[in-house]
């Protein structure tokens, strides 16, 4: 459990300066063993935020080169998007 989070990742999210709803979603998704699962409902629903603000705050982790957004397609069509974690 908690594959993802460690000291480093808590110090390195921590050097970014992001904001604070940034450093919770990213720390939480840091503690999560198969974050490829989670769906954006799921995060929404733990911080209880809308799907304009968790884009925001996913899209300042991606700015910030802390998450990687990755869209899944099958037969050709958008069918679903995971969440990497992203290493130094």
């Amino acid at each position: 459990m908690y594959d993802n989070l460690s000291s480093g990742s808590i110090k390195r999210a921590l050097e970014k300066s992001i904001s604070p709803e940034g450093f919770g979603v990213y720390i939480y998704l840091c503690s999560i063993d198969h974050i490829e699962s989670i769906k954006r409902k799921d995060i929404e629903r733990v911080f209880s935020v809308g799907k304009d603000k968790l884009y925001r705050i996913l899209n300042e982790l991606k700015e910030k080169d802390l998450l990687e957004q990755r869209m899944i397609r099958a037969g050709g069509r958008f069918a679903n998007q995971c969440f990497v974690i992203k290493a130094k």
